[in-house]
């Protein structure tokens, strides 16, 4: 009996050795070492499947945190660059009297500084509020075509030399072909941001925006005959402040494209991009009529 009590102790141990290795080693694993990673072992049996599986989970959250932190550090800098524009502006205008003339000019480059501030601010608000639970999304029936026409109207206000093109691919007989179930101010968000990019890095400042029902989805699509995108750059665009070389020149943030992507995403929908340099780009938004 003491024989195989040992024997069983012993052949237990060597049993579990494999389960206390990943306990130690998960046991090392915080925010600040991320990068360690459960032995495998010989990849084959039970306790290797669950380490593999462990190693995955680890792989997709260090991923997130560390899209997170260079989301973080992104935002801040954007958010520097405007105030540390107003408070050079401030400290130099102050240093002697000046002007009149001088004065409206250093308060007309605040005024630009603070609008864009201003539109990066209610930027990632709108990214904060897309990328919560989807849950707190309000949902509502929306009509399309006038959703798009009260875009223009502000988008002619703040750009009077913007031109869009409405137009649909077939006559619309029935109202319902252009209402969708979706969260309104989200949808008019990343409509309005596609349609200002589209008319922002075109010259002259045009696009074209069409409509076309089907059978359980909307098709929405906006074409510009602008700089179109470099195909190195096109794997990026849906990342939150990045800008190419050429778009970098024309102002702006990097966040309308992830910005509409992500709400149309969780409206169940399809977007997709397509350009060529010096020709045009073409986005394609598919919404379904009813929330699934």
């Amino acid at each position: 009996m003491i024989v195989t009590v040992i024997a069983a102790r012993i052949y237990s141990a060597r049993a579990l050795k494999p389960m206390s290795d990943i306990v130690r080693q998960a046991e090392r694993i915080s925010f600040t070492s991320m990068g360690i990673r459960i032995p495998e072992g010989n990849g084959k049996d039970e306790i290797a499947q669950l380490a593999i599986t462990f190693n995955k989970m680890l792989d997709r959250l260090q991923s997130s945190f560390e899209s997170q932190r260079a989301f973080v550090s992104n935002a801040s800098h954007e958010l520097r660059t405007p105030l540390t524009s107003i408070t050079g502006q401030l400290e130099v205008t102050l240093i002697r009297d000046r002007s009149g003339e001088e004065y409206r000019n250093v308060l007309r480059s605040m005024l630009d500084d603070t609008r864009d501030l201003n539109q990066l601010l209610n930027s990632l608000l709108y990214l904060a509020r897309a990328n919560a639970d989807d849950r707190l999304v309000r949902i509502s029936k929306v009509r399309m075509d006038e959703l798009i026409w009260q875009i223009l109207g502000k988008l002619r206000k703040q750009h009077p030399d913007y031109e869009v093109e409405l137009t649909y691919s077939e006559k619309i007989e029935d109202e319902n072909s252009v209402v969708i179930e979706a969260d309104e101010d989200l949808l008019r968000v990343a409509v309005s941001n596609l349609i200002e990019n589209g008319c922002k890095y075109s010259d002259p400042h045009r696009c074209i925006v069409s409509l076309e029902p089907q059978r359980d989805r909307l098709h929405l699509r906006i074409e510009d005959a602008g700089i179109g995108i470099d195909p190195a750059d096109l794997p990026h665009v849906f990342e939150p402040f990045y800008r190419s070389m050429e778009v970098a020149r024309k102002g702006g943030h990097g966040l309308g494209l992830p910005l509409a992507k992500r709400i149309v995403q969780i409206h169940h929908g399809d977007l997709s991009l397509s350009s060529t340099p010096d020709t045009g780009t073409r986005v394609d938004v598919f919404l379904p009529y009813v929330q699934s």
